[in-house]
């Protein structure tokens, strides 16, 4: 999405383009369009599209980073916050110099699914999300659903529903 955003009106975010490869990719299919020419094409765009990348302004290639709030651990003494970075949502007290680094962090891959700022950012305020969320997989690789809980250490828990159980008719005795 950062690419997107940075490219902005580059023919590579355009729905026209992809109708137009879906097209020749049809055409090769159905034996009237040239491979050898498509994946020309193919490698020039490719081409010219990093060199654009790489020509842009350093500032805009670096990804946009949200602050949630403060830091449920060490923010309401110290003024720190959690900002996101590349793998994490952590405090921001590590860059303090001379100051013991709290430690607080909500990793973005939790069981194989990504956790977005709204669901950290959920977890900060309700120390809960609200929703049981799909998209988990155990380490046996089961899928699986689960609503997420912020325990007293500033960790991650799982709380699972709790499973219907058809009722039993009852025995006459």
């Amino acid at each position: 999405m950062q690419v997107i955003v940075m490219l902005e009106a580059h023919p590579l975010t355009s729905a026209e383009l992809t109708g137009e490869w879906e097209k020749q990719l049809s055409d090769i299919e159905h034996g009237s369009g040239n491979r050898v020419a498509f994946m020309g094409e193919i490698e020039r765009f490719t081409r010219e599209t990093v060199e654009k990348i790489g020509s842009l302004d350093r500032e805009k290639l670096r990804p946009e980073r949200v602050e949630l709030g403060p830091c449920p651990r060490c923010g309401a003494e110290s003024g720190e916050i959690i900002r996101e970075n590349s793998r994490a949502y952590g405090c921001t007290s590590w860059k303090s110099r001379g100051r013991d680094w709290c430690g607080f962090v909500i990793w973005k891959r939790v069981a194989g699914r990504t956790l977005t700022p709204e669901i950290a950012r959920q977890l900060l305020a309700e120390g809960r999300t609200n929703d049981v969320l799909s998209g988990f997989r155990s380490k046996g690789g089961k899928h699986f659903r689960a609503r997420l809980v912020l325990n007293e250490n500033g960790q991650i828990e799982f709380e699972f529903a709790a499973r219907s159980q058809t009722a039993q008719p009852d025995t006459a005795e």
